[in-house]
């Protein structure tokens, strides 16, 4: 309102002024401002804004104009196509400037809100949800909005396609028993079902696996969700170790196999290994038992027993015994026990148990002498040795020993018409293959003989008249010598009693033959021959002993040694002093060219090494120098005791000849090649004897100095009697090795 107006406009939501020429307006002038609309459409409902001005001013204000339609029904897709079991939405949009409803129609009929189908009426929004959908909800869907101007639709063409079965697990382990059934299940999805295969690891089970897999190979013509079994009857502890089974399935649309597997939980009791299964074990050794126990659950407990008893020997997995004796032979069994949690048959204790055998052997534990520890038996008879054994593992066998050599192969040992080299220690072996022992004692056999001589050669002496001569009658003898028996040749009465005989030849009736017997409890010895005559005449001295011809004695070596070395010193001073004062022509010479010669130093007397005492003789034993002698012949020195001081056993008598010392053997004895008995130590002197010098310049001459025993004053025969020495007791090897 107002005067004067000089120009009115009219907008149309707001930005876009209506057109004067258009006749569906009647344009207002400025006497009649106002807007006429004519034939009004849907369009023209929106926000009108009129604009007047005068020689006041200007002023708007706007209107809004509602059209009344029927509604206005739209979709966003008029196509629609889902797979089967999943859901499909049908799009329907309603705009209505009224209250308005909205159903929806399939193939002309009417669909009511339900578990499947689903939409909201009097919204914006109709949209249509089909749960599920199927092939067979495939067509053409209608969505209708009416008010009260009327009705509008919209279609929308929907398209069910089969699938591929949808599979699902509803369980992916089974526990079982071993040795009882299972079903493993398997939930597919689909309208159709060609075929349902199981895999186990991969591999597609099929009936050549003889019954032990079972499933179902015929399926109904309408299938919408249904539940396929795998049966497993007789379910072993392999079927475990497939650790994936797995079910397929295919119809027109394709195949699925589950993407999760099952897996079987084979519980079953303790399968138990002994190791070693059996063993022979050696006394005094150690061994260890192993035992291992296979069981699911885990084994819970081990338990060793031996044999029938009930007391566990231990709990531990390992059964160590030792060192083994004879009673730990036996059956030794390890048993293992767990429990099976199998779900709805309760909680059930399975035990499971193995054994092993050990045997024990061993070497002869204690071996014995049956027979005395002692045996005398005289020269030619028999004797018979025997021993036992306890202890040992069967067979048994047996050896006897004699000077470290085999003599038997047997329990008992009979030596028959026994030797004197015979006579020692034997041992007795009891052995089998798994060790020997030897007796814990050992037989001393004793050979009893009469005197044998050492020689069976006719010991000859030369005398001169009011000379002395003594025999001396050696023998060796077991047991002891008791008596001597001295006679003439051809005579049997005694001249003389004792080891030693001695004559001073007072005539030249003594001159002849002369005999000797030695006796011991056995009995006499054999003649001994001795034959005496003038010096000069004809015999060869081999071996007898007289205490008057020794060789040369040891003051006769001292003197001579002594000689010897003052002389060579006398010489050696006379020769420094020609040199020290220029009395020898080289020594002149030497002068001249000023040239110092040392004169080469000599020894004075060749290196001399004494002995101590001798290892079996424990006597001081004769020594020669090199190069020299006395006579063809060197009378020996005997190193004796009297018959009385013999306890048992024989006699060794070394004598010299040419630096060898030589023993005599009884007839029946093998000689071995002789040898130097060895001294218990040995030594050398050395003595230092100063020099003149010159200048100050000393020097010193190293002499080897003779040791020699020093001078006795007992008389002949005391010092032959002193040197006697009786060796009882060694084998015959022993004595003359």
């Amino acid at each position: 309102t107002g005067t004067g107006l000089t120009a009115v406009k009219w907008y149309f939501n707001g930005n876009k002024e209506l057109d004067k020429t258009n006749s569906h307006y009647s344009w207002p002038n400025s006497n009649s401002p106002s807007l006429t609309i004519y034939n009004v459409v849907e369009t023209d409902a929106g926000n009108y804004l009129c604009f007047a001005e005068n020689q006041a001013g200007s002023h708007f204000d706007s209107v809004i104009l509602n059209v009344n339609l029927k509604p206005r029904v739209s979709t966003t897709s008029s196509i629609v196509t889902v797979l089967e079991h999943t859901s499909a939405v049908l799009r329907c949009a309603v705009n209505s400037t009224q209250t308005y409803t909205t159903v929806w129609r399939y193939n002309g009929l009417t669909l009511t809100t339900g578990s499947r189908f689903d939409w909201t009426s009097g919204t914006t929004k109709a949209d249509l949800s089909i749960l599920a959908a199927q092939p067979s909800d495939s067509g053409t869907y209608t969505c209708v909005a009416t008010n009260s101007i009327g009705s509008r639709d919209v279609q929308v063409a929907l398209t069910v396609q089969v699938r591929v079965p949808l599979i699902t697990i509803p369980q992916t382990q089974y526990a079982v028993e071993e040795r009882q059934n299972v079903d493993l299940q398997c939930d597919i999805e689909a309208s159709e079902i060609d075929r349902v295969t199981w895999q186990a690891n991969g591999v597609t089970l099929t009936s050549e696996f003889g019954g032990h897999f079972y499933f179902q190979t015929s399926y109904p013509s309408s299938w919408t969700k249904n539940a396929q079994y795998l049966k497993i009857s007789n379910v072993q502890k392999t079927d475990e170790g497939i650790t994936k089974y797995q079910c397929s399935a295919t119809n027109i649309a394709g195949s699925a196999t589950s993407n999760t597997a099952i897996s079987l939980d084979v519980q079953y009791g303790p399968v138990v290994t002994v190791l070693p299964s059996q063993q022979l074990v050696l006394v005094g050794e150690t061994v260890t038992l192993q035992c291992t126990s296979q069981s699911n659950p885990p084994t819970a407990s081990i338990a060793w027993t031996k044999d029938s008893s009930t007391t566990v020997l231990s709990t531990q997995s390992t059964l160590r015994i030792g060192p083994i004796q004879a009673s730990d032979a036996g059956t030794y069994r390890c048993t293992a026990n767990n429990v099976l949690t199998v779900p709805g048959t309760g909680n059930k204790e399975r035990t499971g148990s193995n054994a092993m055998v050990l045997t024990t052997v061993a070497p002869p534990q204690s071996v014995f002498l049956v027979s005395s520890s002692m045996e005398t038996v005289a020269k030619g008879n028999s004797v018979t040795l025997t021993c036992n054994s306890l202890g040992g593992t069967n067979p048994l066998n047996y050896y006897w020993q004699f000077s470290g050599q085999n003599v038997s192969q047997s329990r008992s040992f009979t030596i028959q018409n026994i030797a004197i080299n015979q006579a020692g220690t034997y041992d007795c072996w009891a052995w089998n293959i798994y060790g020997k022992r030897k007796a814990d004692q050992s037989v001393t056999v004793v050979v009893n003989y009469v005197p044998l001589p050492v020689d069976d050669l006719v010991q000859v002496f030369q005398r001169e008249l009011n000379e002395q001569v003594t025999f001396i009658c050696f023998t060796y003898a077991m047991p002891a010598l008791t008596d001597y028996r001295w006679y003439t040749k051809g005579s049997n009465t005694v001249i003389g009693r004792g080891m030693y005989y001695t004559l001073d030849m007072s005539s030249s009736t003594q001159y002849g033959d002369y005999e000797c017997v030695a006796n011991n409890s056995v009995g006499d010895s054999q003649r001994i021959g001795f034959t005496l005559s003038a010096r000069g005449s004809s015999g060869l001295n081999t071996g007898a002993s007289t205490s008057d011809t020794c060789g040369v004695g040891w003051q006769l070596i001292l003197g001579l040694t002594l000689g010897i070395l003052f002389f060579l010193l006398i010489v050696i001073i006379i020769i420094v002093c020609c040199c020290y004062f220029g009395c020898c022509a080289c020594c002149k010479k030497q002068k001249e060219t000023k040239t110092k010669i040392t004169p080469e130093e000599k020894p004075l007397a060749k290196p001399f090494t004494g002995s101590l005492t001798s290892a079996v003789t424990r006597k001081d034993i004769d020594v020669s120098i090199n190069g020299y002698r006395e006579d063809r012949y060197v009378t020996p020195r005997y190193h004796l005791k009297p018959a009385s001081s013999v306890a048992s056993g024989p006699i060794i008598i070394p004598f010299e000849d040419e630096n060898s010392v030589y023993t005599y053997m009884p007839e029946d004895v093998p000689i071995k090649t002789p040898r130097q008995l060895p001294p218990l130590q040995t030594f050398t002197e050395v003595m230092e004897a100063p020099r003149k010098h010159k200048k100050k310049k000393r020097r010193h001459h190293h002499y080897e100095q003779n040791v020699l025993p020093p001078p006795s004053n007992k008389s002949q025969k005391q010092e032959i009697e002193d040197d006697i020495i009786v060796i009882p007791g060694p084998s015959r090897d022993e004595v003359y090795a």
